[in-house]
């Protein structure tokens, strides 16, 4: 079961942060489109680090309900990007071809974990196996190591100084890349914490 008080925080966050967003960048405010944004990644962070703190000091939860845990917090975080990438891109006046189309890919990635969760909590065979649960810890590793490669990329070539509309969605790519990272690796690190623990 997910840490309901982290978890409420952390949705919460996500909700200012998008009016936030939102709000600035009609004033085309890019500093705080930029704090916004970064207020939630390190709250979504804080309470994926709490939340498996707990996890790590008692050793009793089972790899599973830590993953349904865990990939909560990696759903939300693709929510908040889905609706911060619609609410400025469809809802204010700064403008980017793509806007709607990542908003969307991430609105359906951010669906696609809430129903793994909902099988996760349901026990399905297919999703709950122990081998199935050791195979998602490492494809988050995985996604996390995807997640900083692109954000080495984006820093690399200029991107976060763009002066084109897509400077909020840089903003957006950052911030919710730099906290999949940080969530991948909590993923990845709780489960070899539990499995090493049971062995």
């Amino acid at each position: 079961m997910t840490s309901q008080r982290e978890f409420t925080i952390s949705v919460m966050a996500a909700i200012i942060s998008v009016v936030a967003m939102m709000v600035a960048a009609s004033s085309l405010n890019r500093d705080i489109v930029a704090l916004a944004a970064a207020a939630f990644a390190t709250i979504v962070m804080a309470s994926t680090l709490i939340s498996n703190a707990k996890i790590w000091r008692t050793g009793t939860t089972s790899p599973i309900d830590a993953l349904q845990t865990t990939t909560c917090f990696t759903a939300l975080v693709y929510a908040w990007a889905a609706a911060a990438m619609l609410a400025i891109y469809l809802g204010t006046s700064v403008r980017w071809q793509h806007g709607w189309q990542y908003g969307t890919i991430f609105a359906v990635i951010a669906l696609a974990h809430a129903y793994y969760i909902r099988m996760l909590a349901a026990r399905v065979p297919s999703v709950s196996a122990s081998s199935a649960v050791a195979r998602a810890a490492q494809l988050a590793l995985l996604q996390g190591t995807a997640a900083v490669l692109a954000l080495t990329w984006m820093i690399s070539i200029g991107k976060l100084s763009t002066p084109k509309g897509d400077w909020a969605a840089n903003t957006i790519f950052v911030a919710g890349g730099v906290a999949i990272a940080v969530i991948s690796a909590v993923i990845y690190r709780t489960h070899r914490h539990l499995t090493r623990q049971s062995t």
